[in-house]
């Protein structure tokens, strides 16, 4: 199964703003797309959302863990 990402522009706003706070966002992203690729079924299937998945996405720069850090859909 292939994967598709689409940025939404309200996606693209919020990096962009939560850029000027978490410098390393755009690194934790991407980590987190590349590990989708290689196992799609990582996250959590969203119940009757055509197969949209919830993942949890750690930090570097909060220095929190998995549940203190982003949430990517």
């Amino acid at each position: 199964m292939t994967s598709k990402f689409v940025y939404m522009p309200r996606f693209e706003r919020a990096i962009k703003h939560l850029k000027k706070r978490y410098r390393n966002i755009i690194a934790d992203v991407e980590k987190a797309l590349e590990i989708i690729e290689t196992d799609s079924d990582k996250g959590t299937v969203i119940p009757n959302d055509y197969a949209v998945r919830k993942l949890r996405v750690a930090s570097r720069d909060m220095q929190r863990g998995k549940s203190g850090g982003y949430r990517l859909l």
